[in-house]
């Protein structure tokens, strides 16, 4: 938890954020000094993007050695250093010999992100799909289905629209989820402001269309919540405080890294494959059931490539047709 703190206040707290941290370090003072080990080791890795760790074999007793390697500047990679500086790695342990092991079990949903006309970005859960139809006066954004994350570029001028349904959600430069249910449209701001209208809906009593009932201000760490048919005496946008566990929970589908606890170096090749649409083949038996543990972000190819060479001396050799092959330092 201290360091979720820390990585989260680098990226600047809201108002209720602060308060929330406050009273967590005020409830125990072992709170306080778990923060201060945190926020030195984040200092001292704050440049550490990718962190990853040797899994030993299984026949051997020692214990763990972990190395890192410094790929880009990934908060969450980050914080596992965090977590292991401040003495919380003792738990880590590869599974022991015959266990049931799911390597892919950790991995992240697959998601998409999609970058929009004026340099907004929308992360698409999986089955998502959004349209765009943008004018000198509005960026208006079209959530057809699923759940979408979603980074606004400020633009004071124009402003970002989103429909889903009946609901529209207004924002001007601020980053908040949206999650087309069945039942009802869920919306969860992380950072500004947003505007939520429900416009028409059907009442639950009658069945029959209302009058567009009123919107409500959304602020960053709380939750909107629009049901597609209303309730009786109920209001139209039932608006809540969200705690920062429970929203990093919310959004855990929209990280970007792949975490895993002792698995194989061929499966990890088969899902950068696939999320990457590279080819990449191991060139030498026995090399594909090297394992390997960490978190690694998705998307970053040749950060993995840069970290199978320094952590587990495996070169990679790049083919004119843009295929990897991996291979066994000699």
């Amino acid at each position: 938890m201290a360091a979720h703190w820390v990585v989260r206040q680098d990226r600047r707290l809201t108002g209720a954020e602060a308060a929330e941290l406050e009273a967590w370090l005020g409830a125990d003072r072992r709170h306080a000094e778990a923060y201060e080990k945190s926020a030195a080791a984040w200092r001292g890795f704050r440049e550490i993007g990718t962190i990853v760790r040797r899994v030993p074999a299984p026949s051997k007793r020692a214990r763990p050695r972990w190395q890192w390697a410094g790929l880009g500047g990934l908060a969450a990679a980050a914080a596992l250093a965090i977590a292991f500086i401040s003495g919380d790695h003792a738990g880590h342990q590869p599974n022991p010999p015959g266990a049931a092991h799911d390597p892919m079990a950790n991995a992240s949903p697959v998601a998409t992100t999609r970058r929009l006309a004026d340099g907004s970005t929308a992360r698409m859960k999986a089955g998502a799909e959004i349209s765009e139809a943008y004018s000198p006066t509005e960026r208006r954004i079209r959530l057809v289905r699923g759940e979408a994350f979603f980074s606004v570029v400020k633009d004071a001028t124009r402003p970002f629209l989103v429909e889903i349904g009946h609901v529209t959600v207004r924002a001007v430069g601020t980053a908040f989820a949206i999650r087309f249910d069945p039942q009802a449209v869920d919306v969860l701001v992380t950072e500004g402001t947003v505007q939520v209208t429900p416009g028409e809906q059907r009442s639950a009593a009658t069945g029959t269309e209302d009058a567009p009932r009123a919107s409500a201000l959304v602020g960053a760490g709380h939750r909107a919540v629009v049901a597609h048919i209303a309730q009786p005496e109920s209001p139209a946008v039932v608006v809540s405080a969200v705690p920062t566990a429970e929203i990093a929970r919310s959004l855990a589908w929209s990280d970007p890294m792949l975490e895993l606890t002792g698995a194989t170096l061929g499966d990890l090749v088969t899902t950068f494959a696939q999320r990457s649409g590279r080819r990449i083949e191991i060139a030498e038996p026995g090399l594909g059931a090297v394992q390997i543990g960490g978190r690694f972000p998705t998307d970053d190819v040749d950060g993995f490539l840069r970290a199978l060479d320094a952590i587990y001396e495996v070169k990679s050799e790049k083919r004119a047709d843009g295929s990897i092959v991996l291979r066994k330092a000699r």
